[in-house]
């Protein structure tokens, strides 16, 4: 039996071969005597394979960790009392929240191995202590 080519990609298609070992199509064999530039149809386009799917252990579910919703909320407060920065509950809801959001990342971490808004907590703690400063300085003024 002479060597083939795969219709879809060009390449050598072993004898006896079932599908292409190159783009993993049904071998649908073209014969040796054309090349393998003849071969390759312009109107077949190539399949997009995806990866297979991670299951889960039947029973267990992804269960995501835990959001900080004081950490989000330290830093839209922090960045509520920037801009209005002539009231003070803003600033101190922040500086508080902020403070909560940070210690609620720490207990996250350590019961998920995953800190979440931690970062957000931060910034929000810095933004609130700017945001006080300004304050400070207009009550001075």
């Amino acid at each position: 039996m002479p060597d083939t080519f795969c219709v879809h990609c060009g390449n050598t298609v072993p004898q006896g071969s079932a599908f292409c070992p190159s783009c993993g199509q049904k071998a649908v064999a073209a014969p040796a005597a054309a090349t393998p530039a003849a071969a390759v149809s312009p109107a077949v386009t190539p399949t997009v394979v995806t990866p297979p799917v991670t299951s889960y252990p039947q029973g267990q579910l992804y269960v995501p960790p835990p959001t900080n919703g004081q950490a989000t909320a330290g830093f839209v407060l922090s960045l509520v009392g920037l801009f209005l920065s002539f009231l003070v509950i803003p600033v101190v809801l922040a500086v508080v929240f902020s403070a909560i959001g940070i210690s609620r990342a720490s207990q996250i971490e350590m019961e998920t191995g995953q800190a979440k808004g931690k970062g957000l907590a931060i910034a929000g703690l810095i933004i609130s202590i700017i945001s006080a400063f300004g304050l400070f300085v207009w009550f001075l003024v």
